[in-house]
């Protein structure tokens, strides 16, 4: 059964006196709505815990840290759960509950605080980092001051990275019935330095287990701690610049409520106050510096995992209702928090409280172990798909079960493959549809391009599953296009559409297989002589494009055996018959877009000033081009999500003495710039209005993608 240290008995037993209720105050907007999602996964670890550390990793996983066991002891061990793998981490230097974690931009995890016995007694001043590379467990800087239960959040300045640290309990006091010592100061460590600091500002009262929430504007929300009486204390903004805190007076004030951020939006969700449970909302706006009524939950409850999901949702998982552990999930999605749309979704297979919910992938949410209704430490992992469609048919889900022992169930996890996402990589394409005609008389675009790239038509539904994936790399760039800024107008949203349609028609055309000789095997193929071996006249597909094309380069003539695709991209692309050189300076229409798109002028042409677009395209792609600079590649992203003002490291080789990065077409300012033998990294801040889309990297003038960073 659950044990607690005599802090957490100290604020249950206040509660009993009559702080718990079943009702909740005033939310106002939004609509209600039943939502089904997929029915949740399960995994198990090794052990029970609650009350542990979740953080996502730069390869998609997740690192859970600390805690305490089925017995209510702190226990030292971590584990490294993935969309359906689990396996034991290293162990930490001493066991921790009531600790934070924080993810550097580095990619290390830094692990501060806590208390290494069940009450709260024998509090830490330590900090470990943990480094992803080596899977282990390092000595890290000491804190200015012992604390458990405190919060901590990192954020970027221009000499560096800093983590703050706030409130917390410093151990217990003396007396017969000994009650925690809350602290009212914060300290900042310099990353760099590797030192952490006491500073001037207080926050404007003692206490612990509050939540915080980093802001657009760069300051650090801290709302929903609880003071030494167990009331709610006020909620505050740390202002990096000046290292101090303002007031930001709360709706309602509350404990325990679940907090996450969305852009220049945070939603503080249920809690407790004065008048009992909450199924109330607020919204703070970091642009005014104020709180608002939000929407209202469909069940009140306090100690609920708030986490933000893809681009636009979030999504509230589990917590404590007036009869415990409650298995309710919402999502709020809209664009305004105040009135978002809720939507119920699928419940969770065991009720949970003092347990975690990571996003993972843009659509899925990683639960781990916590409370169940019976007050149990849970050894269960479910995986929530959100974007899977719900079940055939509805099924009874079990009740909580036993601590440590793995549920039997007939469904098998929903995942794509186990934690192994490279940082910043293009999420892959949807996989096509199967069907499509055999005959050689297949329609559609998918029958126009299989032609085009000497598609054969012995492969079953080649027309069919390459014109699906064409549609969606088409569907995925209109998006992309349409939530993006970069230029203006209907040109603006062409080329970029154009530029996110080649990346993700390419990025599906990698690795297509098939007998049929479809992807970008089949237009390697084509290109190096796959189909026809004469140049006179019988070649097909865009082999007989590019002898068209490229006439003296290849030597044919293609005398007399035009067709009237090969003359259309012969008068596109300026060519000029059986002649294969150009002259100086000619341009036309797709000449300039392919330049453009392409980011590359072939040092390779014929004639001065003049590029063949083509080469130019199959140099980028293969590798190929005299040019004598290096091309740059970068090798990490970290982390691959966030929101203004977030620092990201792009880490890669071959970056020049300028760099520049652009989040989906915005500048990003550099902070700095670190050589590390041939490895570069670069530290920018995410800029202000930045949405979902291709992060890329310029330098010597070659431009090169980073990776999707996905805006919260």
């Amino acid at each position: 059964m659950r044990t607690s240290g005599l802090s957490r008995l100290l604020l249950v037993s206040i509660a009993a006196l009559g702080l718990v209720g079943c009702g909740g105050s005033g939310g106002g907007g939004g609509g209600k709505s039943r939502s089904s999602a997929t029915a949740p996964a399960i995994m198990t670890m090794s052990q029970g815990r609650a009350e542990h550390s979740a953080t996502l990793l730069p390869s998609g996983e997740v690192l859970v840290i600390g805690g305490v066991d089925i017995g209510g002891d702190p226990v030292a061990t971590s584990v490294i759960i993935g969309l359906n793998s689990v396996r034991s981490g290293p162990d930490l230097a001493a066991p921790r509950v009531g600790h934070t974690a924080t993810l550097l931009t580095t990619g290390q995890v830094l692990v501060a605080g806590g208390s290494s016995d069940a009450a709260g007694a024998s509090v830490l001043d330590t900090t470990e980092l943990y480094d992803p590379v080596t899977n282990t467990f390092a000595p890290g800087p000491d804190l200015a001051q012992a604390r458990t239960r405190h919060v901590a959040a990192s954020y970027v300045r221009p000499q560096g990275e800093f983590v703050l640290f706030a409130g917390g309990s410093a151990g217990l006091g003396a007396g017969a019935l000994p009650t925690p010592t809350l602290l009212d100061t914060a300290e900042v460590l310099d990353v760099a330095q590797g030192a952490s600091a006491a500073i001037t500002a207080r926050l404007a009262a003692p206490q612990v287990d509050a939540r915080v929430a980093r802001l657009d504007t760069g300051g650090v929300l801290i709302v929903s701690g609880a003071n030494a009486q167990g009331a709610p204390a006020p909620a505050q903004v740390f202002n990096p610049a000046t290292q101090t805190f303002g007031a930001a007076p709360a709706v309602v004030a509350r404990t325990g409520a679940g907090v996450a951020s969305r852009g220049g939006q945070v939603l503080v969700a249920g809690g407790e106050s004065a008048t009992g449970l909450e199924d109330g909302t607020e919204v703070f706006d970091a642009a005014t510096g104020t709180f608002a009524q939000g929407v209202r939950l469909a069940a009140a409850r306090r100690d609920a995992a708030v986490v933000a999901v893809g681009a636009g949702d979030l999504v509230v998982v589990g917590g404590r209702g007036a009869q415990g552990a409650v298995d309710a999930v919402e999502k709020l999605s809209g664009a305004s928090l105040g009135q978002a749309q809720v939507s119920t979704i699928q419940p969770l297979a065991s009720a949970r409280e003092s347990h975690t919910a990571t996003a993972i992938g843009g659509t899925k949410l990683i639960v781990v172990g916590g409370y169940d209704a019976q007050g149990v430490v849970l050894a269960t992992v479910e995986t929530i798909d959100l974007a899977a469609p719900p079940p055939a048919s509805a099924t009874t889900t079990p009740s909580g079960p036993t601590a440590g022992v793995i549920p039997t169930l007939p469904t098998t996890p929903i995942t794509t493959t186990p934690g192994t996402t490279t940082p910043g990589a293009t999420p892959g394409s949807t996989p096509p549809a199967s069907g499509g005609s055999s005959s050689s008389g297949s329609g559609g675009i998918g029958g126009f391009l299989g032609g085009l790239f000497g598609g054969s038509s012995g492969s079953s539904g080649s027309g069919g599953s390459f014109g699906t994936q064409v549609l969606n790399a088409a569907l995925q760039a209109a998006v992309q296009a349409m939530t993006s800024s970069s230029g203006s107008g209907f040109s603006g949203f062409l080329n970029a559409f154009l530029q996110n349609f080649v990346q993700n028609l390419l990025g599906s055309l990698v690795g297509g297989s098939g007998a049929g000789g479809s992807g970008l095997s089949g237009v390697l193929s084509s290109l190096l002589g796959g189909s026809s071996g004469s140049a006179g006249g019988g070649s097909s597909g865009l082999s007989g494009v590019l002898t068209s094309l490229l006439g003296s380069l290849t030597g044919g003539s293609s005398s007399g055996s035009s067709n009237p695709l090969t003359s259309l991209l012969s008068g596109l692309l300026g060519g000029s018959g059986s002649s294969g050189s150009s002259s100086s300076g000619s341009s036309n229409p797709l000449t300039s877009l392919l330049g453009g798109l392409l980011g590359g002028s072939g040092s390779g042409g014929s004639s001065s000033g003049s590029s063949n677009p083509l080469s130019s395209l199959l140099g980028g792609l293969f590798g190929g081009g005299s040019s004598s600079t290096p091309a740059p590649a970068v090798s990490s992203m970290t982390p691959p999500q966030g929101r203004a003002g977030d620092a990201v490291a792009i880490s890669g080789t071959n970056f020049g003495g300028s760099v520049s990065v652009s989040f989906n077409g915005r500048p990003a300012q550099v902070l700095s710039t670190n050589t590390s033998g041939s490895t570069v990294t670069v530290l920018v801040a995410v800029p202000a209005g930045v949405t979902t889309g291709m992060v890329t990297v310029t330098t010597n003038g070659q431009t090169v993608n980073a990776g999707v960073f996905t805006a919260l």
